[in-house]
């Protein structure tokens, strides 16, 4: 009896998280740079994602980027909506006043 053989990682497919972490950071950085250009390329990139769920003629490394480029967004924002949950310091942050 034969043992099936490990699929062999072709091309890109073995970089996927390379691209997703490039794009995340790009994603994240961008928006915190740029928030309008981030925003709008968030959204544009969210429209990638989507064409690359219902097409199979777009690259999968362009995918990987842009899932990438939303999630580093959404973090962006979410991280600032954190930081609007609480303004003010704690009373030991700081440069030492009373």
């Amino acid at each position: 009896m034969t043992t099936p053989a490990r699929p062999q990682v072709r091309g890109l497919a073995g970089r996927q998280g390379l691209f997703v972490t490039l794009g995340l950071l790009a994603g994240l950085f961008g928006t915190d740079f740029w928030p309008l250009p981030g925003l709008v390329l968030g959204v544009g990139a969210l429209v990638v994602v989507i064409a690359s769920l219902v097409t199979e003629r777009m690259p999968r490394w362009l995918g990987w980027l842009a899932q990438g480029f939303v999630a580093g967004v959404a973090l962006f924002f979410l991280l600032a909506l954190f930081a609007t949950m609480n303004p003010t310091p704690r009373s030991g942050a700081g440069s030492g006043g009373p």
